[in-house]
């Protein structure tokens, strides 16, 4: 009978961690999506990823889509440029690749980004070239493309077609245009690569910060108030929708201790959040859901939000906001 127990224990046991273990699977990077990635500069710190499709296909997307239209619409610049061009980058932009090296000095900054989409290319230059009264933005060709250049920075865009636009600084841009023409598989950096793969959500949106080449570029004066930041080795946040939008974070410190303090700073942030809203019992249950924890060097984050509770988390952002403004 003993016995019996044991095994059934044992099976248990072996059976809710192997559930452990579906539930946080990381599935790997899509093909398409490295190959796209490997494009991009492969010596920067930072490299995100947007899916607007995936994520505008999802069940209640449009409660953050609708908030993003309304802040577009109130540029009145951006509003006409969608208005002529007829472009609508909730339903014309599909995905953006980007990597970016920021600096303190923006003249030394680098960055690309590329967007796939539908592209009117014709209304979109005949924008430009009617707005442009001071020729600031100069066209010249560059391997068979159109490139568009400021002369204020070195920035420039580019479409290839209209289904891929890509812009950035100019240099990366011209770079990104080189490769186009070449045969074979670029490879992409092994360790930006290690990295990526160990975001749990990559089929919405991503973002993954090499904190170690970012501190290259900035020094201690400028990488921020938050002493802690200065130990983060990477930082990887990713985010997915389907019937609930799903938030997983982690960061890598340089030591334990680090890892164990920033979990503890993040719990009397989430704290704090909860004595702003200590008359509404839902969302104090909302925020007592945000899962932290530190494990060794590693510290991870995870949050799942139903449409219900992402309404309501809305309706208190301004108290929230107030809230965190003060604790800072």
């Amino acid at each position: 009978m003993r016995k019996r127990m044991y095994l059934f224990i044992c099976f248990t046991a072996l059976l809710f961690t192997v559930l452990a273990c579906v539930q946080e699977r990381s599935f790997p990077l899509a093909s398409d999506v490295k190959k796209q990635m490997a494009l991009l500069p492969q010596d920067a710190a930072v490299y995100g990823y947007v899916n607007f499709k995936r994520l505008h296909s999802a069940d209640f997307s449009h409660i953050f889509v609708d908030s993003v239209k309304n802040h577009m619409y109130k540029d009145k610049d951006l509003s006409e440029f969608m208005e002529v061009t007829g472009l609508d980058p909730n339903k014309d932009i599909h995905e953006i690749y980007f990597a970016a090296n920021p600096t303190p000095d923006k003249k030394k900054s680098s960055f690309l980004a590329v967007a796939s989409g539908q592209f009117d290319i014709d209304k979109i230059v005949k924008f430009i070239e009617e707005e442009d009264k001071k020729h600031k933005i100069q066209q010249s060709d560059y391997e068979g493309f159109t490139l568009f250049v400021t002369d204020e920075k070195p920035i420039a865009f580019c479409f290839k077609d209209e289904n891929t636009l890509v812009g950035g600084s100019k240099l990366n841009v011209q770079k990104w245009l080189d490769l186009q023409g070449q045969t074979g598989q670029k490879e992409m950096n092994s360790t930006v690569l290690k990295q990526i793969e160990k975001l749990k959500y990559k089929k919405g949106m991503w973002l993954n910060v090499d904190a170690l080449v970012l501190k290259e570029n900035i020094d201690d004066e400028h990488f921020g108030h938050i002493n802690g930041l200065k130990s983060v080795e990477t930082l990887g946040f990713s985010l997915d929708f389907t019937d609930k939008m799903m938030l997983n974070a982690r960061g890598i410190f340089g030591d334990a201790e680090k890892s164990k303090l920033f979990e503890e700073a993040i719990k009397g942030f989430i704290a704090t959040g909860k004595l702003s809203v200590s008359d509404d019992r839902d969302v104090i249950d909302i925020l007592n859901s945000i899962d932290v924890k530190a494990e060794d060097k590693t510290i991870k984050v995870n949050f799942k939000l139903t449409e219900e509770e992402a309404k309501k988390i809305l309706e208190k952002k301004k108290t929230f906001t107030k809230k965190f403004q003060k604790a800072v």
